[in-house]
């Protein structure tokens, strides 16, 4: 069956289908699959771990986009594993496969050799790939077209792309095919077999997407989607507007399951105390045919900057007063720009200049990330042997005991007498440089110095000798969490 979940933004999808969710799992239901976008994946963890405690949410599997489902299948029913192709290789491969063809090629010679041609090929080849085109759709396009320029440069580019997939079958996997090898597997796997799948959070669905959820359809017991509409069907003659996409959108998803005979239906949650001011923007904003507002409103302000620079501290200075009224929280204020990049720097300091504090809903790749950082140099030093980088690596982490003017320390004289400040032996070197007489107040600068570097490298050390013997996997992993807990970072 599928349930199609709509409502404009904030009306209660998303805490509709996790009550549904939570009942089930409750019931004892362990079949319960939840895919949201890879940004919403720690909101929905978190949100079910809340509802239902550290048992129950288990009987939840939440995953972060489409991709991850075919990570699941693959590590369930197991798949030829290729090597994942890189740009670098993806330029290669494309520049072999033109030169294969470039005496077939009229409309593209003088283009042949171009460096631009190889990355247009590439993207136009991904782009292919994102919406389940072949080479042969290309071919079977400019037998229609009537454009004698247009059919031969799409018969050129079947001809590259067909080169180009000859070359990587069988010696790399391509990223963008992911979805499709998985549409594949769940042909002969019955994955989704008597399971409840909840989409939440998508804004619509690529055509690879779409064909995965064409076997949710085929397998699962019942399908909720999520749709961000204030009605599933325009009605006729009325035009665009900001709910058009998911509108059409779900109408793909509900023919998808009328070809498998599920029955349809459709749950509309109502909005509650929408601002007036607001639905009439929504409405509005972008339709041809535009109706306009006479009334002065109250809860909605165009503010005109000289620059991102003013603008930025508009807004923080906007926050402020909000924060300051009482009535709201940090967390209660979202800032949405629609350059991140451009933006990003300024209103952060803005914010800071203000004593604002901001969270920065952005993706960083984890291991920047502190605890990952530190794990990543305590294992250098016990792989490679302990110096100077490798230690301030950890330290500067901030997840040990030292301040930060304490490490400050340890680095500038580790900067100073270089090879001489073995970090695994005791400091002698005056910590004023070379040439100066000791003075008691050096003696006892060093001697501080030496306390705090044997607190930095003790720990360090004693991993390093831990691993000296040849330690399995479960051992190796004690062994980091000891570390861990004897520097207290799960303290700092």
């Amino acid at each position: 069956m599928l349930n199609i979940v709509y409502g404009k933004a904030g009306s209660g999808k998303t805490e509709y289908v996790n009550k549904v969710l939570t009942s089930l799992a409750r019931e004892g239901c362990e079949d319960l699959l939840l895919v949201v976008p890879e940004q919403f994946s720690f909101t929905a963890e978190r949100s079910m771990l809340e509802t239902l405690g550290p048992v129950d949410c288990n009987r939840v599997e939440v995953v972060m986009s489409f991709s991850h489902i075919a990570e699941t299948v693959r590590k369930e029913y197991g798949s030829a594993k290729l090597k994942t192709i890189d740009n670098g290789e993806k330029i290669l491969l494309m520049s072999m496969a033109i030169n294969q063809v470039a005496d077939k090629l009229e409309f593209f010679s003088r283009r042949v050799k171009s460096k631009g041609f190889v990355k247009e090929m590439i993207s136009l080849c991904d782009e292919f790939r994102q919406n389940s085109l072949t080479p042969e759709n290309a071919l079977g396009f400019s037998e229609k077209v009537e454009s004698s320029s247009l059919k031969k440069k799409l018969e050129e580019v079947s001809l590259v792309l067909e080169s180009y997939n000859a070359l990587l079958e069988n010696r790399f996997s391509d990223p963008f095919d992911t979805l499709e090898r998985l549409y594949d597997v769940l042909g002969e796997y019955s994955f989704f077999e008597n399971k409840t799948v909840v989409i939440d959070g998508f804004y619509s669905f690529s055509r690879q997407e779409l064909k995965i959820i064409e076997r949710m359809m085929a397998q699962a017991k019942n399908v909720y989607v999520t749709v961000c509409a204030d009605k599933l069907f325009a009605g006729e003659g009325e035009n665009y507007d900001v709910f058009s996409y998911p509108q059409k959108t779900a109408k793909t998803v509900i023919e998808i399951a009328k070809r498998y005979n599920k029955e349809v239906k459709a749950i509309r949650m109502e909005e509650e105390n929408t601002d007036k001011e607001i639905s009439f923007l929504e409405k509005n904003i972008f339709r041809a045919d535009k109706e306009k507002n006479e009334k002065v409103t109250e809860n909605i302000e165009i503010i005109s900057a000289k620059n991102i620079e003013n603008e930025c501290r508009f807004v923080a200075l906007e926050v402020k007063k909000i924060l300051g009224e009482g009535n709201v929280r940090c967390r209660d204020i979202a800032i949405v720009s629609r350059d991140g990049g451009e933006y990003d720097v300024q209103i952060k300091e803005a914010l800071k200049k203000y004593g604002v504090e901001v969270f920065s809903d952005k993706l960083q790749p984890v291991k920047i990330q502190p605890l990952c950082t530190y794990i990543s140099g305590a294992l250098e030093i016990a792989a490679f042997g302990v110096n100077e980088t490798r230690v301030m690596k950890c330290l500067k982490t901030g997840l040990t005991d030292l301040t930060t003017d304490e490490v400050s320390q340890l680095e500038n004289y580790a900067l100073m007498w270089g090879n001489s400040a073995d970090f695994t032996r005791e400091w002698t070197e005056n910590p004023r440089g070379f040439g100066e007489d000791f003075s008691e107040d050096d003696e006892a600068e060093l001697e501080e110095l030496n306390r705090l570097r044997s607190v930095a490298v003790k720990p360090l050390v004693s991993l390093k000798k831990a691993f000296a013997d040849k330690v399995s996997g479960r051992d190796a992993a004690e062994e980091i969490y000891k570390l861990l807990i004897s520097t207290r970072a799960d303290e700092n």
